[in-house]
């Protein structure tokens, strides 16, 4: 998150990690006004209707400059209430598969990461997106290893 800061300004960022259990973009870190509150928030994977889905689903940069102007409902409301006025979308791809999505966020409608920062972004996040893969991963065994345990606790042994 620091990386971003420095490589753009701007102190509000998310970054939402692929999350097969429940199929969906999970808020693994924010910074930034509300952070607090943003991990609440789930994307899912596969819909175009949401920028974050479709930045995750294509592997495409994508940008807003003026977050009221979003078609979805849903999701002006969630801008709204975060008071994100534009955003920047980052794909994570680790081996040429999507693994997440990072946002740089703005207060400020049209103020965007420019061109140098989003290829200095760019570079940083395919230098990193490996260790992230492999933090992702073994999150999600955990997950699922707990999922486990709790089934095995709830059944009765035969």
């Amino acid at each position: 998150m620091r990386a971003a800061e420095t490589i753009t300004g701007s102190n509000r960022s998310r970054v939402y990690l692929e999350d097969l259990t429940s199929g969906s973009l999970i808020c693994a870190v924010a910074c930034g006004l509300r952070s607090d509150r943003i991990p609440d928030f789930a994307f899912p994977l596969n819909t175009d209707e949401l920028l974050i889905s479709r930045t995750y689903r294509t592997q495409e940069e994508t940008a807003i400059a003026d977050t009221s102007k979003l078609p979805n409902a849903s999701t002006r409301d969630f801008t709204q209430r975060f008071a994100i006025r534009a955003s920047q979308h980052f794909p994570l791809i680790h081996n040429g598969r999507s693994i997440g999505v990072l946002c740089v966020d703005s207060s400020r409608r049209g103020q965007l990461p420019n061109v140098d920062q989003r290829r200095q972004l760019t570079t940083f996040l395919g230098e990193v997106a490996p260790n992230i893969d492999l933090a992702r991963r073994f999150h999600q065994q955990l997950l699922v290893a707990r999922q486990i345990d709790e089934a095995k606790k709830r059944k009765p042994h035969w």
